[in-house]
């Protein structure tokens, strides 16, 4: 039989919680977490849950061909609270070597608030367009951590974005999608502004 645990916590004037540590800890929650509130209208039951993403690499199949996902660590479940180098060490047992390069680029003349991300790897078992989609995604995610907020209107925008990321379809996206003047980078690949 489950165990039950009943905790309280008083409604603010806000109408907010604080979630009881007991209850963080059985959710292995913390800051920054986002949490998932499925409501049966019927009995006004509440269940909370971690959100958790699927893994847009592996689709929630723990690998790819037949080798464990470098993207999610083979859980099927994205971590998207990670930083760049926490997933550039979890890709080192995958044989894949992540740098990341700070550098002035002769082909700006402001230099770049956010390092380079270059993903290598000697491992075939890895198709290259999956690697080259992953550090693209780590490209993005090194700019949010790293720009705040990004005068991007000082940069060439065809040029920064040809130099930043590998994949096409990432350049193509951003272009479509990035006003120069806006941080719309973070919101293209995040869903939400820099905090």
């Amino acid at each position: 039989m489950d165990d039950i645990i009943i905790k309280t916590a008083p409604l603010t004037s806000k109408g907010q919680i604080t979630i009881p540590q007991k209850v963080r800890e059985l959710l292995e929650v913390s800051t920054h977490d986002t949490l998932r509130f499925i409501i049966n209208t019927t009995t006004k039951q509440v269940t909370i849950e971690k959100q958790t993403a699927v893994c847009e690499l592996c689709r929630d199949e723990k690998v790819i061909g037949s080798q464990p996902c470098f993207a999610c660590d083979g859980t099927g479940i994205f971590d998207s609270n990670k930083s760049v180098l926490s997933f550039i060490s979890q890709l080192q047992k995958y044989n894949i070597q992540g740098s990341i390069i700070w550098q002035n680029s002769s082909d700006f003349t402001s230099p770049l608030p956010f390092p380079l991300i270059k993903l290598q790897t000697s491992n075939t078992a890895y198709p290259v367009p999956i690697i080259e989609t992953f550090q693209d995604f780590l490209q993005a995610r090194s700019m949010v951590e790293h720009a705040g907020n990004v005068p991007f209107h000082q940069y060439d925008l065809d040029k920064l974005l040809d130099h930043l990321f590998v994949t096409e379809k990432a350049r193509n996206t951003l272009k479509q999608k990035l006003q120069p003047e806006t941080n719309a980078i973070f919101e293209t690949f995040f869903g939400q502004k820099k905090k």
